[in-house]
């Protein structure tokens, strides 16, 4: 009866462990939750939270310690996935920007709540649009179970839910009291339960109108790890040892031999567990977890085909992986080993994780690490120094699924490296932490795919070749040094991290497949930073559907030596990030582009573009837009038109800066293709501008046209069209400067150009005016090289020429609109079209022709016109004089005329303005002339009543045409007149005037 009895007893037991096992789900759970609203950033005084010394009391009565991270013991700074904080807690972050870190001063409001102390943990949540949403969350994994975890919270106030969550299913939330707490706690404990990760939770909705993060601190974990259930061995175990129980002989001895069974169980299902694992190398077959004792003396290699963990181990030649290594060195030393293979075919996927005491170092390869081999493989360092090559900096190589042996067609591997935290080091090619001369990475070297990723304030010291493969580096404190990368695929530096390298290569692989291999380089965050002591080179050569290959975002800064965009390539510097180049920057081939947007700055010491000469292809493409966006060159840009159409654009505020000269459209010969004004640099809107401390020539030997619109300023030393510095031009190329829109296209509002040497033309070169400006004040001086050299055109708008001019001897042409000449305009002839006007108070050194339909106005309200050549104007024109006093000149318009005057079948427009009337006896001389004299066919008058009589006269001798008023006028009542007259010729033809033949006037005369 009573071996029966104890029998029971320990089956009871074993049963009443198994319910345990099963109890976890349906355990009660305790939240705590307060605030302590008196402390702020800066105080170094306990925390007075209720809740936080409850949440103590409960969660240690079981008698479990309890266990704290305080952060006090660990570097500031970023902090990545994977990151251990503590004994067997490692952390990981979703939906964070840019990183979570560890900080040693107060922090965005966030701040320490150990007093005597000063660091603790903070992230940020993700980017949030106006009334978005944002969720962003810390998840702590626990290698051991835990049954109670709680947090100091700081830098919260209304606008956050602040939640935990638990892989048990459950999930609680702290709701923050209104308005900004000082520092608030959470905790849970669960009885009887257990889980292993805890995730904190923040929710917040953006109340503002402009994108934002939020953030929030913890400190001062504290966590009791649950009692541990027994496992299926130790149950089946136990259940063995029950079967011998029934045979002992009932008492005190056999309970007590049940209990030491039971304890025996546990023990040995605890130690085969430990050493279940299989090493084998062919010859030598161990079961046991490795140590430096007991590694036979003969080993030189090994095949691990299932999970063991290295605390340290013996030379040898080789490892291979099939399953699962753990490199845990500690103070003894760590791996070390000739050649690393993880993933073999035939053997499965394989995976290396190195998590050991940062201060030593856990693994040396003195030749090659290939991860993801001939099948997947997987490497991943969270703590610890990992040397590729040996001490004295011979060449190591790490293959990122890249085969090192020959397999099938067909066959594909993919191999991923992730380094995390900012204890874990990968050095290639030396052993302190330098960059050994021929080390490098090899990422999916024809075979497969592969991935790295360098976060959490981690190390990577190697040269790297990217081929057909990604790699990223990311968060504060992350470091990549090398000598070069050659991206076919991606590769992205962001959120803070750093990379220094010789250059960066993004290239094709040449097989015309850049579709999916378009070799991308993203730049991005606050604080990232790439040095290039080389440069840049952006050369894919097939088309792509990547609109950049290069993209520096979010303040981020690159430094190179040099930069090319090649092929067809592109690269965008937006969001404030900043390139700067010690030397050039070259844009050659065809379809390239440079886009400078939002902010973004590119500085360099010289600017070339040089395409191909396919001549059916586009050029070049660059775009500076946005205020705040520039290229600066502290020397010369030579932009190249040869047979492509290159084309650049400054707007919405952008800057585009040479120091020296800027030249485009020179490169080519002066024959063969027609070049005229294919390559384009335009500068529009208000704010943009284009300053040249030297020259800016336009189309010596290529077209190319330089546009100012909308209130941009084009600012040169001196401005060259249709010519080079040493005054050469070809006739099969223009240099041409539009004012407003292009030629063609509607009229939009001028912009201004501003040069202290003036504009110098060559035989091509021309200047056309498009605006739609009622007056645009043109101070430019201008002048030809030769006799007749150069083109000034005018399409619509009012412009006024106030400079000398009078060594332009260009033809001049108006097409439309009205030009003005205040100045001396050189022009051997001046014509004028239908429905065009030329007036002015200044001096033509030339001819003038004004067609049917087009209108001459002498003075600007009014004013003097003097032509020094011959004035002939066709049937159907206008020449409209102002009237306003009887002073010529000052008070109504005068025009001398050196040669003949030719006005037979034009009209004589009479203006009278500012309310004035002739008295009977008045006389006004309107025209000096002094070559021969026709008379014109009509004549009209606006501004008086019908009625008054006058009369005109030409003296031979003295070669003045005159008016005499031969009775009073009446001003026209009521209706103000024109403030420029001169503006509105086609209207004064319409006006209420007075026809008469000057024989019929002569007739009333007295």
């Amino acid at each position: 009866m009573r071996g029966s009895s104890s029998t029971r007893w320990i089956v009871l037991a074993a049963a009443a462990t198994g319910l345990a096992c099963t109890a976890v789900a349906a355990a009660p759970v305790t939240v705590f939750g307060g605030v302590d609203p008196g402390i702020g950033p800066g105080d170094d005084r306990p925390v007075t939270i209720t809740a936080a010394a409850a949440f103590e009391a409960a969660a240690t009565a079981g008698g479990s310690p309890l266990s704290r991270i305080d952060f006090e013991s660990q570097a500031s700074g970023a902090i990545g996935p994977g990151r251990t904080i503590g004994p067997g807690v490692h952390l990981s972050a979703t939906n964070v920007w840019p990183a979570a870190g560890i900080a040693g001063a107060d922090f965005a409001g966030t701040f320490n709540t150990t007093p005597g102390g000063s660091r603790h943990l903070w992230f940020l949540s993700a980017l949030a649009a106006p009334g978005e949403t944002i969720v962003s969350s810390l998840t702590f994994t626990f290698d051991r179970a835990i049954d109670a975890f709680g947090a100091m919270v700081t830098g919260s106030n209304a606008d956050q839910t602040l939640g935990m969550s638990f892989d048990d299913g459950d999930a609680h939330a702290l709701i923050v009291p209104p308005g900004e707490v000082g520092a608030a706690f959470i905790g849970v404990r669960s009885e009887g339960g257990r889980f292993s990760s805890v995730t904190f939770t923040q929710t917040w909705t953006n109340p503002y109108s402009n994108e934002l993060i939020y953030w929030v601190g913890l400190d001062d974990l504290a966590y009791t790890h649950a009692v541990p259930l027994p496992s299926s061995a130790p149950l089946a175990a136990l259940g063995l040892l029950a079967l011998v129980a029934r045979r002992w002989r009932a008492g005190a001895a056999g309970r007590a031999f049940g209990v030491a069974a039971m304890a025996l169980a546990a023990l040995l299902a605890a130690r085969a567990e430990a050493q279940s694992v299989s090493v084998q190398d062919g010859s030598w077959t161990e079961a046991s977890t490795w140590y430096l004792d007991n590694i036979p003396s003969a080993f030189s290699g090994a095949l691990i085909k299932t999970k063991v963990s290295v605390a340290a181990l013996a030379e040898a030649r080789r490892v291979d992986v099939a399953g699962e290594v753990n490199v845990h060195a500690g103070s003894e030393g760590g791996l070390l080993v000739a050649n690393i293979h993880v993933g073999l075919r035939g053997e499965g996927s394989g995976r290396m994780t190195v998590d050991s005491d940062p201060t030593v170092t856990a693994v040396i390869s003195t030749g090659n690490v290939m991860v993801g081999d001939t099948a997947d493989g997987v490497m991943e360092i969270t703590r610890g120094k990992v040397y590729l090559a040996d001490s004295q900096g011979f060449a190591g190589v790490l293959g990122i699924g890249s085969a090192s042996y020959t397999i099938g067609p067909g066959e594909s591997v993919h191999g991923s490296l992730r380094l995390a935290g900012p204890q874990s080091l990968l050095s290639i090619g030396s052993g302190d932490g330098a960059v050994g001369v021929g080390s490098f990475v090899s990422i999916a070297n024809g075979v497969g795919t592969g991935t790295i990723e360098v976060e959490g304030g981690a190390a990577l010291y190697a040269d790297a070749a990217v081929y057909r493969g990604s790699m990223t580096v990311k968060d504060l404190g992350t470091t990549w040094a090398g000598r070069s990368a050659h991206v076919t695929d991606r590769l992205s530096v962001l959120q803070g991290a750093q990379a220094t390298l010789g250059s960066i290569s993004l290239v094709s692989d040449g097989d015309g497949t850049l579709d999916t291999h378009s070799g991308q380089l993203w730049i991005a965050d606050p604080l990232t930073r790439v040095i290039l002591s080389g440069g840049l080179t952006v050369n894919p050569t097939a088309p792509t559907g990547v609109d950049f290959h290069a993209s520096l975002r979010r303040q981020a800064l690159l430094t190179s030596r040099l930069g090319e965009v090649g092929g067809i390539g592109g690269v965008l510097v937006g969001e404030q990030a900043v390139w700067t180049m010690t030397e050039s920057l070259r844009i050659r081939g065809q379809q390239n582009r440079l886009y400078i947007v939002e902010g973004g700055r590119v500085t360099a010491a010289s600017l070339s573009v040089s395409p191909d000469s396919n001549p059916i292809q586009r050029g070049a493409e660059m775009l500076i837009s946005g205020e705040g966006s520039g290229l600066v060159v502290s020397g010369n840009i030579d932009l190249q038109g040869l047979a492509l159409s290159s084309q650049v654009e400054v707007s919405e505020g952008g800057r585009l800066e040479a120091g020296g000269r800027l030249r485009i459209g020179y490169s080519g010969t002066g024959g063969g293709f027609e070049q005229r004004g294919r390559s384009r640099l335009e500068v529009l809107g208000s704010g943009s501008r284009l300053a040249v401390g030297g020259a800016l020539e336009v189309g010596e030997k290529d077209g190319a046209t330089v546009r100012a619109a909308e209130g941009a300023v084009v600012s040169a030393g001196s401005i060259r069209l249709g010519t080079s510095s040493t005054g050469s031009s070809y006739a099969a190329s223009e240099g041409l400067l539009d004012i407003g829109a292009s030629v063609g296209a509607s009229p939009v509002s001028a912009g201004f150009v501003d040069t202290a040497g003036g504009i110098t033309f060559g035989r091509t070169g021309s200047l056309r005016f498009n605006h739609s400006d009622e007056v645009h004040v043109f101070g430019v001086a201008l002048r030809s090289i030769n006799a007749g050299d150069g083109r000034l055109e005018h399409h619509a708008g009012t412009t006024v020429l106030a400079a000398d001019n009078a060594a332009f001897t260009g033809a001049t042409r108006v097409y439309g609109g009205t030009l003005a000449v205040d100045g001396v305009l050189g022009s051997a002839s001046v014509v004028v079209d239908g429905g065009a006007a030329l007036g002015g108070s200044g001096r033509l050194l030339g001819t003038l022709v004004v067609r049917e339909g087009g209108s001459l106005l002498p003075g600007r309200s009014p004013g003097v016109l003097a032509i020094e050549g011959d004035l002939q104007m066709d049937p159907d024109s206008t020449l409209v004089l102002e009237i306003g006093g009887t002073a010529a000149g000052a008070e109504h318009d005068r025009l001398v005329v050196q040669g003949d005057v030719g006005l037979a079948g034009a009209t004589l427009a009479l203006a009278f303005i500012d309310g004035f009337s002739p008295l009977a006896g008045q006389r006004f001389s309107l025209l000096d002339v002094a070559g021969s004299f026709v008379a014109p066919a009509q004549v009209t008058v606006s501004g008086l009543l019908e009625g008054w009589s006058y009369d005109l006269a030409f003296d031979g001798d003295a070669g003045s045409f005159t008016l005499w008023s031969l009775s009073d006028g009446v001003p026209v009542p009521s209706v103000p007149a024109p403030p420029s007259a001169w503006m509105l010729a086609a209207g004064l033809l319409t006006v209420g005037g007075w026809t008469r033949r000057r024989a019929r006037a002569a007739a009333k005369a007295p």
